[in-house]
């Protein structure tokens, strides 16, 4: 947590209170959906007629009582999420909802433990529940294949990319999040001549975020991927190719530097100067 909260002033993303009802839609939204809903009220339903019957089933004592430690649990599980927003405004500084996706376990456990513990008659509410999350998962499947994701190839989309890699030199990607695409789905004999320069000084100056280029500086010591410093790379090179996709700071740095860009090209393939 320490080590987040020093690079909190420069992360992508500040945590805020606001993250509380955002985080939870990220994580439950789909049971606001309004199937779900009048799923949860059928369950509801029968649990309550079961308690005003008293008619419990057999799989489940009547002396079986709810145990303290059990419902602190539970309740644990459940504010998990509220747990890592309080962290990321009041301790790290940054949070994303995704950190909080363990909280999606605590509900799969409370939400059947609680329909089972209801005792609805005939374990009916159990039997609805069970084909609700059954019904919910098919949906689910059935929209992935009816219209599974389209693999889209970073280079073929780029027509511009291949012959700037065809003359003499490096071509060094301003985009930091592009370029890791790149590099990856280039062909391998071409992937040494992609290059990303990494400034966190620099990215902190012009984006207000340091994110990407710190990570680069740490994968390169575990990847083969081309990561430079600025510094060292424009000190030895007085002219190269740079391929403007995505956003970036290093043309404006470049600028301010005073380097004479040029304009290579521009298109749907991306820019290079």
């Amino acid at each position: 947590m320490q080590l987040a909260a020093g690079f909190s002033d420069t992360y992508w993303r500040r945590a805020s209170l606001g993250d509380v009802r955002e985080t939870y839609q990220f994580l439950f939204g789909t049971l606001a959906d309004t199937p779900f809903v009048i799923i949860a009220a059928v369950v509801v339903g029968l649990a309550i007629v079961g308690a005003l019957r008293r008619e419990w089933v057999d799989h489940t004592p009547a002396d079986l009582p709810l145990r303290a430690h059990e419902l602190g649990a539970g309740l644990a599980c459940l504010v998990v999420p509220l747990c890592a927003v309080l962290v990321g405004v009041y301790i790290t500084g940054v949070f994303v909802p995704r950190y909080a996706l363990a909280g999606v376990i605590g509900l799969s456990l409370v939400l059947p433990l609680g329909v089972w513990r209801a005792r609805s008659p005939g374990a009916f509410g159990d039997l609805v529940l069970c084909l609700a999350f059954a019904f919910l998962f098919g949906q689910s499947v059935y929209q992935v294949l009816s219209s599974p994701p389209q693999f889209h190839d970073p280079v073929a989309g780029r027509p511009a990319l291949l012959p700037q890699l065809a003359d003499p030199g490096p071509l060094v990607v301003e985009g930091g999040l592009v370029y890791l695409q790149l590099w990856y789905y280039l062909p391998t004999d071409l992937r040494s001549r992609l290059v990303y320069l990494a400034d966190p000084v620099a990215a902190r100056q012009y984006t207000g975020t340091d994110t990407i280029d710190r990570n680069y500086l740490a994968l390169r010591r575990w990847a083969p991927v081309n990561i430079e410093t600025y510094g060292s790379f424009t000190a030895q090179r007085r002219q190269f190719a740079v391929y403007a996709a995505g956003s970036g700071w290093l043309v404006k740095k470049l600028r301010d530097d005073g380097a004479n860009l040029e304009e290579a090209s521009r298109g749907p393939g991306g820019g290079g100067g």
